[in-house]
């Protein structure tokens, strides 16, 4: 686009606006292909985490032993508008967009603890148990979760070089919810 004399005259905002565009057009044409690669054996694994994640839900609640929410936050337990914020996950295609739902969501999360708290501002360990592929996410257990869980480890690992940061920390608990009981 930078070469191209189409768009000389645009403007950054629209170069970044052009780009989305395309990157969301791309994703939604390869999605399934990138998101089930290994085909029905993707599907296969998907669904076993899914059913297990449904049962931990139907056991799973603010006091569990695992979770270790601080009581003051359990008031605002289950944390519903957080849910509906991570339950359209699936209706975004792009890893950024996918990525933008989950930062809504603590960000939820996270408003909902300051109200909640004396002190106001809510620390990210306050935030970890509630939202980090524990609560929220069990109670919410969007569709294809085993695969997004995959997906991100993957493109996480390949954008980060390595690196450690909350939000891989956070990709690699799948396996956590996996042993949960």
């Amino acid at each position: 686009m930078n070469n191209d004399p189409i768009w000389q005259s645009a403007s950054a905002n629209q170069l970044d606006l052009a780009r989305v565009v395309v990157e969301r057009t791309v994703m939604a044409r390869v999605y399934h292909n990138v998101l089930y690669l290994n085909e029905d054996g993707d599907v296969y694994r998907d669904q076993l985490f899914h059913g297990h994640i449904n049962k931990l839900a139907k056991v799973v609640t603010s006091n569990h032993r695992d979770l270790r929410i601080s009581k003051v936050y359990h008031y605002e337990c289950p944390w519903s508008w957080a849910q509906a914020e991570l339950a359209v996950i699936s209706a975004y295609k792009t890893p950024r967009d996918k990525l933008q739902c989950v930062f809504c969501c603590a960000t939820t999360i996270m408003n909902l603890f300051s109200m909640a708290s004396e002190r106001g501002i809510p620390a990210a360990d306050d935030l970890t148990p509630v939202l980090v592929f524990r609560y929220v996410i069990i109670k919410t257990n969007p569709p294809s979760l085993y695969r997004l869980f995959n997906m991100y480890r993957q493109l996480l690992r390949e954008s980060i070089g390595g690196r450690r940061t909350i939000l891989v920390d956070a990709v690699l608990r799948r396996d956590r919810v996996k042993t949960m009981d």
